[in-house]
């Protein structure tokens, strides 16, 4: 297990945090990293459900990591927006030094944890054909699947949750 090297922090809010960028991550994830549901409510409002002040262990430095949602969106569920299978989060701290050493630290931890579960997968194009004419042929589909099933991995983590993540492909 890897050392946690940024810990929740409650005991005030820090001052400027000037430097921003965003961070890909399963919510499950991040709660699991640091123990802690995230339901601190910064100076944020109500536009924040989900976040977390965080110090690096040994240091003064803090960053900010948080959602972001309409305010006054009534179809909003906490719930849900939790379940969700990644999103962007916000990552805010007084440079872009201290941001990027806590996002590589967190995207590496993000993807060592994603990497640990079970990855999803779908038949190869091939294995697809194979096992449709095995089912032609009159085979049962749990048959055609033990013969000809090949599977491959839906979305490498790696590609996924590395940060600086691309623009062209961030949440709003």
């Amino acid at each position: 297990m890897a050392v946690v090297e940024w810990r929740v922090e409650r005991s005030g809010v820090p001052g400027a945090l000037a430097a921003q960028t965003r961070l890909r991550a399963p919510y499950r994830i991040l709660r699991a990293v640091f123990g802690d549901d995230g339901d601190f409510r910064g100076a944020t409002g109500t536009k924040t459900s989900t976040s977390w002040f965080l110090k690096k262990r040994g240091s003064t430095t803090l960053v900010f990591l948080h959602d972001r949602q309409e305010a006054d969106n009534r179809k909003f569920s906490l719930d849900a927006f939790r379940a969700r299978q990644s999103y962007d989060w916000h990552v805010t701290g007084k440079d872009d030094a201290c941001l990027k050493d806590f996002c590589t630290w967190l995207s590496r931890e993000v993807i060592r944890r994603v990497e640990a579960e079970p990855q999803p997968k779908k038949l190869t194009a091939r294995s697809k054909e194979k096992v449709n004419a095995l089912i032609a042929q009159g085979k049962s589909v749990a048959d055609a699947m033990k013969l000809a099933a090949e599977w491959e991995i839906i979305a490498p983590a790696a590609q996924a949750y590395k940060w600086p993540i691309a623009a062209e492909t961030r949440d709003s």
